[in-house]
């Protein structure tokens, strides 16, 4: 017996601690050591404490004859028989039928035998329902018979009734009901109908039965049911020590009505008192169940009116647990009390931040000097699982027939040294009754749901087409994730307990699913208590463990992690197509001039008080007023290219211009009503101009990166609105200007950035290496029938592909999501054309390698991967010795990568320089 768990358990079970356990703790040798602890203090008790009136000899062999009862797996009715027709005057025979969950108590009193009955532990409704404590009565009926009336036939029948009912079940066991099939509930406590309302019915059917008047109690009962995920049984109080104190406090009270409550409290608190005594090592008690020992015996001192036999040694218990509180509070204290040692002289800074590698050089050599591994033959080594005989199943009535064999031997008794017959621990019976009762099996569940519609619906989602699942989880995405829609029906609100793709009994015919996929709201049979059953419960009923499938689906979205919203109403994208000034930006006032075409004219000029220090109240008017008016805005833009009064370098100009310029608006007549004006050459012309002056007053200073953005976009609308051919040929030759202007500025910055040793400087060297990249490339983004005035030589293919290769090779998690999101589109716009160039002639990706990468040389043509992969344009430089070996190059259509062997070659690959191990020790340095 492990004496730690017991005592644990006594803890547990006798003075319920504030954190009890969230598991079933149920243990025979606990239940025997808890007995033990009982029987040991009565013997003590009766000769030291008890009182005068009260005979324990009685007592004490009740509760020995207890322990004999619960130290056998199932009752014995030859010993019960055997205890009933040795029961004398004043005794008591304590009988717990446990598979009826009841108790029958049998006393002789003044010639007569009195049968008291109850109910062990009350349902999970009533104590999840009770505010405080469950006050129950004990016991439950009673009837008392005449000794000479009750034979002893039918006294051996009773007791043969107690000793079959306690392994019975069928009838009292409790079920519930799951996907309509009803099956044994573990967690629930059986009805004790056969106990107290068939067997009180047969014996006060018997003659001169009648009920009995006794004196009964009231015990505020604190009963809990306790459960955590995966425990297979909730924790319950103890069901013996409730049968403990029941037996005690009604005896006693039989004994004397007047002092035989207050005997019961003196021993009750008498036996926590000991037992506090009794620890030796408070080591592995927390203090909580420390102090829960000194109220638990203070609680039990304050319900008696005379405490004077027992106040010393509750005293003593009370002074033993403060004791040990208070040396741990002490030595806390003096811990505390400690200043940390603070010696200055024995720091050494230059040597505590050097990173050093001692040990790590023959690694590197290694590393550095490896030769390529040759490759090794697999060896294909089997793994199946090895099938079962028939010799390896037992047949039923194999089962069957070593239950009947356990039932037909007979419980194993010695003769100790005085006579007396006592039931041997070794007994054989029990050893095969534990093994019986211990026998389980596992429940078939049917995997579809009962519902014929249900059923095709899970098969359908079983192998649901890839097609339908990419367009009802795209849909899905757009309607939930991007636009602003009115939910309609009430959502889900239990959690998914499992998803389609993840239970057992399907998930081998189950296809790679996506985000909208099917869940249910409740477990599986074999996910849950019910998985498996006792053989013993379901002899009597083998169907219950053939059950329906108790799984209830529905759409659920695996990102969010939460049920599909079941309708849509109302959606759209208008807060996603309208950009958002920073919050830190002095523009921020002036959103509503961002997102509105509909304001006053006067509403910025009313509001001057609120124009931010950092503006002029030109800027602010100017900023203010350019969408005033659907039917203006490209008139105001004009006018602000004119007199540039507005700041272009701002990124919030650049947003203002680009939602006038952008935002799609009304359309009358199939044609865009708010851009109307760029169909007229006057003013096609004008803004063309304009733009040109600009553009040429920037040339020569890169620091006007976000302005060449504004000019590239404001014509790049002009194009696609304007059919003109003047106006067409201006617009492409302000394109060509501007991107070799962003191309120079490139090459450039990329300069300055080689030179460059300072990290902080090379981090917004790199992001302005990147603005220049993407807004060279933004010239590119012309409608497709404009791409051969645009896309034609193999200089614009080079230019594309070295500022696409910068772009990749300069992009961190911090820039400008803007202008990233633009060439990522204008990525996927293009890539076809590129393409296509690249197959007629290569010597623009060539000419763009060859920049970056000045050991190029010419390899096979290039060709794309299969699909799905034909984004990846890959060529090999053969080798040009036999002792050097071949080259592989990829790259990348759609973001600009170029591997080399697989490894970038400008810098390490992204996996690594976003490693959080990598920014903290290195930052953002790369190779440059």
């Amino acid at each position: 017996m492990n004496q730690k768990l017991s005592t644990e358990y006594i803890i547990n079970h006798v003075f319920l601690p504030p954190r009890l356990p969230q598991a079933g703790d149920p243990s025979t040798e606990n239940d025997l050591a808890l007995l033990d602890l009982v029987i040991r203090h009565a013997k003590d008790f009766a000769g030291t404490m008890s009182s005068d009136a009260f005979d324990w000899g009685p007592i004490i062999k009740m509760l020995e004859n207890l322990r004999i009862i619960y130290s056998v797996s199932a009752l014995d009715k030859f010993f019960l028989q055997d205890l009933f027709s040795k029961l004398t005057e004043g005794g008591t025979i304590v009988v717990p039928v446990r598979a009826q969950n009841a108790c029958v108590i049998i006393r002789q009193l003044d010639a007569k035998n009195i049968y008291e009955f109850f109910e062990i532990d009350p349902p999970n409704e009533q104590v999840m329902a009770a505010t405080g404590r469950l006050i129950r009565t004990f016991p439950g009926p009673a009837l008392e018979i005449a000794q000479t009336t009750a034979s002893l036939p039918f006294r051996e029948e009773i007791m043969t009734f107690l000793a079959d009912m306690d392994v019975v079940t069928v009838g009292s066991a409790p079920s519930t009901k799951k996907a309509k099939s009803e099956v044994f509930e573990a967690w629930e406590t059986a009805d004790p109908h056969y106990i107290t309302q068939l067997l009180t019915s047969i014996i006060y059917g018997a003659p001169e039965s009648e009920p009995a008047d006794v004196e009964r109690i009231e015990k505020r009962i604190r009963n809990e049911i306790l459960f955590e995920s995966g425990a297979s049984m909730p924790w319950r109080r103890s069901s013996l020590w409730l049968i403990i104190r029941v037996a005690l406090q009604t005896t006693l009270l039989r004994a004397s009505s007047s002092n035989g409550q207050t005997e019961y409290k003196v021993f009750m608190l008498s036996l926590m008192a000991d037992f506090v005594l009794s620890i030796n090592d408070y080591h592995d008690l927390s203090n909580d169940i420390l102090v829960c020992f000194q109220n638990k015996i203070v609680r039990r001192l304050g319900k008696l009116s005379d405490a004077a036999l027992i106040l010393e040694k509750a005293t003593e218990a009370i002074n033993k647990a403060r004791e040990v509180l208070e040396k741990r509070w002490k030595y806390i204290r003096s811990q505390q009390a400690l200043s940390p040692p603070w010696s200055p002289e024995s720091l050494d800074l230059s040597h505590d931040t050097n990173i050093s590698l001692l040990s790590s050089k023959d690694y590197l050599y290694s590393r550095l000097h490896q030769t390529a591994s040759s490759a090794t033959k697999f060896i294909f080594q089997p793994s199946e699982t090895p099938r079962l005989n028939d010799e390896d199943f037992l047949e039923p009535g194999v089962v069957l027939t070593a239950l009947s064999d356990a039932q037909s031997k007979q419980h194993d008794f010695k003769v100790d040294i005085y006579g007396s017959s006592y039931h041997a621990f070794s007994c054989f019976k029990c050893s095969l009754e534990h093994q019986a009762s211990g026998l389980t099996i596992n429940v078939h569940e049917w995997p579809l749901p009962q519902n014929e519609l249900s059923a095709q619906a899970t098969v359908f989602e079983l192998q649901c087409p890839p097609v339908f699942q990419v367009w009802r989880s795209t849909t899905y995405a757009i309607l939930n994730d991007m636009c602003d829609s009115e939910i309609f029906g009430n959502e889900k609100t239990l959690a998914a307990a499992i998803e389609l793709a993840s239970y057992q009994g399907l998930w081998k015919y189950c296809k790679q699913q996506r985000r909208i996929t099917y869940a249910s709201t409740t477990m599986p049979f074999t996910q849950t208590h019910h998985s498996t059953q006792k053989i013993s419960d379901i002899i009597n009923n083998p169907s219950s463990i053939f059950v329906n499938n108790g799984l209830h689906y529905g759409l659920y979205d695996k990102k969010l992690y939460e049920w599909a919203k079941p309708s849509f109403l109302n959606s759209t994208v208008d807060s996603l197509c309208r950009f958002i000034l920073p919050s830190s930006s002095p523009y921020n006032v002036l959103q509503y001039a961002l997102e509105e075409t509909t304001h006053s004219a006067n509403q910025p000029i009313a509001d001057q008080a609120e124009i931010p220090s950092e503006l002029s109240i030109h800027e602010y008017i100017g900023f203010g007023t350019l969408r005033c008016g659907a039917m203006l805005q490209w008139l105001n833009i004009l006018r602000e290219l004119r007199a540039q009064t507005l700041s272009f370098d701002c990124i919030e100009v650049h947003m203002l211009i680009a939602q006038a310029s952008l935002q799609t608006g009304t359309i009358k007549h199939g044609k865009l009503e708010w851009h109307e004006i760029l169909e007229q050459p006057d003013f096609g012309l004008a803004l063309l101009s304009e733009i040109g002056n600009l553009l040429l007053s920037i040339e020569s200073n890169w620091h006007h990166i976000v302005t060449l953005q504004t000019l590239i976009i404001l014509t790049t609308r002009l194009l696609s609105s304007s059919s003109e051919e003047e106006a067409s040929k201006h617009a492409f030759l302000i394109l060509q200007n501007a991107r070799m202007i962003a191309f120079k500025w490139m090459n450039n910055l990329i300069e300055d950035l080689e030179h460059t040793n300072n990290e902080n400087s090379s981090i917004l060297m790199q992001k302005h290496v990147y603005l220049a990249a993407a807004t060279c490339r933004a010239t590119y983004d012309v409608d497709a029938h404009h791409f051969s005035h645009l896309i034609a030589s193999d200089e614009d293919i080079k230019i594309f592909i070295q500022c696409a290769i910068q772009i990749r090779d300069n992009t961190f998690e911090n820039n400008n999501e803007l202008f990233l999101a633009r060439d990522r589109r204008l990525s996927y716009k293009v890539a076809s054309r590129i393409w296509a160039k690249i197959r007629n002639n290569r010597a623009g990706l060539d000419k763009a390698i060859f920049h970056i990468w000045t050991a190029y040389k010419y390899g096979s043509n290039w060709k794309p991967l299969s699909i799905p992969n034909e984004r990846w344009l890959t060529s090999t430089i053969l080798n040009s010795s036999p002792s050097t070996q071949s080259i592989t190059l990829h790259y990348n259509l759609l973001d600009g990568t170029l591997l080399i062997d697989g490894k970038p070659l400008s810098r390490l690959p992204s996996m690594i320089m976003n490693h959080p191990t990598y920014l903290r020790l290195l930052g953002h340095v790369s190779e440059y």
